[in-house]
């Protein structure tokens, strides 16, 4: 792999401080070290709105680059090294279906709630929300912007992740009645009309593997351990682990452990095998290992690829890595984003 490193490092010199290379946390070590930025998808959403380079490179998944290509605008450009690394929580919802669910919603209680959408999701589905002045979240801070929605007496429809939506609506304290889960099926007679949450019956395929049984198996296999997962695993096991946190929350709980700790983690495998490396003084094991496989899909030979097509100028090589945004989709999806974003760093 050693000439495409070579490669990718004559590319980032050529475009110099016009290039942001950045990398989710999910990503393998040979791309992970190579990015400008590394981070959560909050992290990296602020970081490429923040940034004046020309060209912004996400080694990530497709919705986090469609994110950065909403928020830079104007002609800086978003690229991704393979189109094809796909989100499917984010496919379990489409705007149509979401029109729809709240139309049902709307029938059903009298009350059109405000829709809080997780980032893995569609550009369509986010300008959809962005048209209903709704508002964008991610796992670092969905249980923020719940909070100050519910406070301001919305009723909410948080979509598509269950998980996520269910764990934070424990934190604030809601219960059974005050939840509806809803789905492609639900006939707006089943709908709970007093209910302050409706939730939208999607998952993360790498976190909702994850089961109580591994939790308490741990417990067995490393009984002076701290378990610790991420919050789109399903709500038994959130309860019985001792945190739950975005990815950034996990990497700050690892930081702070004391020398001669050990530490169990739900979540993505690299991740998990990033933190082994960290630091010798803590013994990691995972959870249930668990791999990202459109994460996977980004690999050294495709980014070289995609920065030599930057590189070279050519907007016909750019093709195949370049993010477009539809100009019906662009307002009302960057209004969503931009509501999270004053929400969260607004205070």
């Amino acid at each position: 792999m050693s000439e495409y490193i070579a490669a990718i490092g004559r590319h980032r010199r050529q475009l110099g401080n016009r290039l942001l290379l950045l990398a989710h946390y999910y990503q393998d070590d040979e791309i992970f070290r190579l990015a400008d930025i590394t981070g959560d998808s909050y992290g990296l959403a602020v970081a490429a709105a923040r940034s004046s380079a020309d060209f912004v490179v996400m080694c990530g998944v497709k919705f986090m680059a469609e994110t950065n290509q909403l928020l830079i605008g104007g002609q800086r450009l978003a690229f991704i090294p393979d189109s094809a690394a796909g989100c499917p929580m984010a496919e379990m919802i489409d705007a149509e279906t979401y029109r729809t669910a709240m139309d049902k919603l709307t029938e059903a209680s009298g009350v059109r709630p405000r829709p809080l959408l997780y980032v893995n999701s569609t550009l369509a589905t986010k300008a959809a929300v962005g048209a209903d002045d709704g508002v964008c979240c991610t796992s670092s801070n969905a249980e923020q912007i719940l909070r100050r929605l519910l406070a301001g007496g919305h009723r909410v429809f948080f979509l598509p992740d269950r998980n996520l939506a269910v764990n934070c609506a424990r934190r604030l304290g809601l219960t059974d009645d005050q939840i509806c889960l809803i789905g492609r099926h639900t006939d707006p007679g089943q709908v709970n009309r007093q209910a302050r949450l409706y939730v939208w019956d999607g998952f993360c395929i790498v976190h909702h593997r994850i089961e109580q049984a591994d939790v308490e198996r741990a417990r067995q296999d490393y009984p002076q351990a701290r378990i610790i997962v991420h919050p789109e695993c399903p709500e038994t096991v959130v309860r019985e682990a001792d945190y739950a946190g975005s990815t950034k929350q996990l990497l700050d709980y690892f930081n702070a452990l004391p020398a001669g700790s050990q530490l169990v983690v739900g979540t993505e495998a690299n991740f998990v095998e990033r933190l082994k490396r960290l630091r010798t003084d803590i013994e990691v094991h995972h959870l249930v290992p668990s791999t990202c496989a459109n994460m996977a899909k980004i690999t050294l030979p495709k980014l070289a690829d995609c920065l030599a097509a930057v590189a070279s100028g050519d907007r016909e090589a750019w093709r195949p890595y370049e993010v477009t945004v539809s100009p019906s989709f662009l307002r009302p999806a960057r209004a969503a984003l931009e509501r999270m974003i004053e929400m969260v760093e607004g205070g």
